[in-house]
């Protein structure tokens, strides 16, 4: 009788693997948040409410459709999806969906901007050497 034996606990991962590398940790900043300040991490950030001040992440910043954040944004990528009023500077790439509403500059060696898109700024595409050196500094 097996009741009293303890279970195997079970050595698969709970988050889908590729390449062979665990993903990113995910911060979601949801509903009833509204945050404001400097904000310094690793990771990936997804942002669906008001965000105000400065953000680096060493990751993949993603704004969605119901946030509105405003000030300075710096990531390896970066894409909008809502309501941005600052500078963005994706060190790797930045991607602005259909309903992304950019107020501001955008920094990056790689831009994708999809139909409907609205970008009202500076684009400066850099060499992605150049972005990644500023980024170890």
């Amino acid at each position: 009788m097996a009741f009293w034996s303890k279970k195997k606990k079970s050595t698969t991962p709970s988050a889908r693997v590729e390449n062979g590398e665990m993903p990113a940790e995910e911060t979601l900043i949801g509903p009833g948040w509204r945050l404001k300040g400097r904000v310094y991490g690793k990771g990936t950030v997804v942002f669906q409410q008001a965000f105000e001040g400065e953000l680096e992440i060493q990751g993949r910043l993603t704004i969605d459709p119901s946030a509105a954040v405003k000030g300075m944004f710096r990531s390896e990528e970066i894409h909008i999806r809502g309501t941005v009023e600052g500078s963005l500077e994706g060190t790797r790439m930045v991607k602005l969906e259909t309903s992304a509403r950019v107020d501001g500059d955008v920094t990056t060696p790689r831009l994708q901007m999809m139909a409907g898109a609205y970008l009202n700024g500076n684009l400066t595409m850099e060499a992605p050497q150049a972005s990644l050196k500023r980024q170890r500094t």
